[in-house]
């Protein structure tokens, strides 16, 4: 039989009572309300020892669960982020899988002390883990080279560049275009201004990009940071 208490609820008080028709709950799982609009508390509590995972609906008419991402179409999934100090280039070469077709890349505070009119930070594919890297074949908006995907100019020493960019089709082997688009900006001692980067390579239907390098047009070093991210098929 339930006890009152001083107020003349039971105990553990109604959620009509203003309670939660709870004893105990358990630590840090999120709650949920009843399977009724009086009816008892619930928890979500499937997967909460697990770092990462993220709170997923599972229907109206169950209790959300946490769950891997990997197993979220649509999601985005950071790979991973790498700094460049004063190097040729720099190189993703693990993670670049089928997990994925489309990619985000940010690239932020990049510099070229020895940039100049025509310099480049490049993007460049590679089909064999990054054994080599592709050179040819790339189609460039504003940049008339063909060794890689222009990203941003390093027109002198004093430009940083940072911006967002998006691979689209890189894992189809399909013969679609891999395209990126994306924003940038950068500064100068003389100037604050930004514009469209725009870049495209002309896949056939073999190629399958696995890896990626980021090197300057004028093959001179570099410094800057790099994060790539994927969207689960």
């Amino acid at each position: 039989m339930a006890t009152n208490n001083a107020w003349n609820s039971q105990f553990p008080a109604q959620v009509a009572a203003g309670g939660t028709g709870d004893a105990s709950f358990t630590a840090y799982a999120p709650v949920c309300g009843g399977t009724t609009s009086t009816g008892a508390l619930q928890q979500a509590t499937t997967g909460i020892s697990t770092s990462g995972f993220v709170l997923t609906s599972t229907g109206s008419g169950s209790l959300p669960t946490f769950q891997s991402t990997a197993g979220i179409t649509g999601a985005l999934v950071k790979i991973q982020s790498q700094t460049a100090s004063a190097q040729a280039s720099l190189s993703f070469t693990t993670g670049i899988t089928a997990a994925y077709n489309n990619f985000i890349i940010e690239y932020t505070s990049c510099t070229n002390p020895s940039g100049g009119a025509g310099v480049f930070l490049l993007m460049q594919l590679s089909t064999n883990g990054g054994s080599s890297y592709i050179i040819t074949n790339y189609s460039n908006n504003g940049y008339a080279g063909t060794n890689g995907m222009g990203l941003a100019g390093f027109p002198n020493g004093t430009q940083i560049n940072s911006g967002t960019i998006n691979l689209y089709n890189a894992t189809a082997g399909s013969g679609l275009t891999s395209c990126l688009t994306g924003q940038i900006a950068y500064t100068s001692s003389a100037v604050t201004s930004g514009g469209f980067s725009n870049a495209s390579i002309q896949k056939t239907g073999s190629l399958v990009v696995n890896a990626l390098n980021f090197v300057s047009s004028d093959s001179n070093n570099w410094s800057g940071t790099i994060t790539v991210y994927g969207i689960i098929v």
